[in-house]
């Protein structure tokens, strides 16, 4: 993993939604991308759903975050077949996603916001 994330602002705008849902044609109310990260941001707790993080939060976890988080991993996405075990943590299994758009709402339809990066 590289030493040296660097953090894109993605530029706020509207979502192409069809007419009549009411999503205004202004910039008026749109989310910032803080609002966004604040959402997306989670931690790992012992019997929680699996973590959402940033790659310079993850590292290598020690052994007892590593065992939890398989096991978390492994009750949720199980039935579909994936099971990591710990030492995946060496071996590839952690993706880092890189977005290009992404969409939320605090106010439906009037914060309606399309990040791109």
């Amino acid at each position: 993993m590289s030493d040296h994330i660097h953090h894109i602002m993605p530029t706020a705008s509207r979502p192409a939604i069809p007419d009549g849902y009411g999503v205004p044609d202004d910039d008026n109310g749109l989310l910032d991308w803080q609002w966004a990260e604040q959402r997306l941001a989670a931690t790992a707790r012992s019997g929680s759903t699996p973590p959402d993080r940033t790659a310079t939060e993850v590292g290598k976890p020690d052994p007892d975050v590593a065992r939890r988080l398989a096991a978390a991993f492994a009750e949720k996405f199980g039935a579909a077949g994936y099971r990591p075990k710990p030492d995946q943590w060496d071996g590839g299994g952690l993706y880092a996603v890189t977005p290009t758009v992404a969409f939320g709402w605090e106010q439906f339809p009037t914060s309606c916001t399309r990040w791109h990066f």
